[in-house]
């Protein structure tokens, strides 16, 4: 099978849809001077040939989601693998799923409630998968940056100075029900959302004005790396001189276009990254060119990812 090409109005329409996964086909189509049909068309063909899928992004810790962990497996895999990655594709609480060149076959990253609700999910659900022969959980202590949409605007947050932290939001039932919603179809429609949690479509389209406005969800598209022009996604331990240059690394990072992810580690590396780089020559020249150019970094490890399988909780395989 012929590989779909991305053409100039494909670009356009992902661009748009990555800043605001619920933009109208109208307000597209006007903006590009085309046809509503031309958009809607071009949209359901790259959901087809699955590009791009519509993520419903909620922060975590507006849903006491308050335990990130990344939980590094190896598996028999002449035998137990596909089986292993869909049962960890139907897991509630896993966020990523990716096979990697490193010491583990697959890496999986958690989101749940604590430490206590981690072991439980562990013990009870992925060591239990047939095949495993080895495990390590590394818990994340705090993370800084998550740019999601893939467009390099997100800015590095520490603990305390969140300046869009509100004590005051109080999600209540149909709140869950309504994030529920849009996690599994983030352009799903205000009269589909209404019907599946009984309530009216107004209360929906408030409930959700509400979400967004208050950074709670955030609805945009996640585009297959390589059609964004990266072959190269990979994860970057980061060893640090002193843990007092922790603060402005971590910023120095994130001004790093190709970095998606910052975190400290429970490790003895202080910060794990990861990144999207054009191919592995490209990656390099970034790791020593600009990450170690960063004062008080003194050292970094790579392990590249050769298949993302899960993203923000859904199966984004190739099939």
């Amino acid at each position: 099978m012929t590989e779909y090409k991305l053409d100039d109005q494909d670009k356009i329409i992902i661009s748009h849809l990555q800043k605001d996964g619920r933009k109208s086909y109208k307000d597209i189509a006007d903006e590009m001077g085309v046809s509503n049909v031309s958009v809607h068309n071009r949209y359901k063909r790259l959901i087809k040939e699955n590009i791009l899928h519509i993520v419903g992004w909620a922060n975590p810790k507006d849903l006491d989601l308050n335990c990130h962990a990344l939980v590094l497996l190896n598996i028999d895999t002449s035998k137990h693998l596909e089986n292993a990655i869909n049962s960890l594709a139907k897991l509630k609480w896993v966020d990523m799923v990716c096979v990697t060149a490193g010491k583990f076959i697959l890496e999986v990253e958690i989101l749940c409630r604590d430490n206590e609700h981690l072991f439980d999910i562990v013990n009870e659900s992925i060591m239990s998968l047939d095949g495993i022969t080895d495990t390590h959980i590394t818990p994340y202590l705090e993370v800084y940056f998550d740019d999601e949409d893939n467009t390099g605007t997100s800015v590095p947050v520490f603990r305390g100075l969140d300046a869009t932290d509100n004590k005051n939001k109080k999600l209540d039932e149909t709140h869950l029900k309504l994030i529920d919603q849009i996690q599994a179809d983030g352009r799903k429609s205000f009269k589909d959302i209404a019907k599946a949690i009984n309530v009216s479509v107004n209360t929906i389209r408030s409930r959700v004005e509400y979400l967004i406005n208050h950074n709670i969800i955030t609805v945009y598209a996640w585009v297959q790396p390589k059609y964004l022009g990266f072959g190269s996604f990979c994860r970057v331990l980061i060893f640090l001189k002193s843990t007092d240059h922790l603060q402005q690394v971590v910023r120095d990072l994130a001004q790093i276009k190709y970095v998606r992810y910052i975190a400290s580690s429970s490790e003895r590396h202080q910060i794990e990254i990861t990144m999207l780089c054009e191919d592995n020559f490209h990656m390099q020249q970034v790791r020593v060119n600009d990450i170690h150019g960063i004062e008080g970094v003194v050292d970094t490890e790579v392990i590249t990812y050769l298949k993302v399988l899960v993203h923000n909780g859904r199966d984004v395989r190739i099939k």
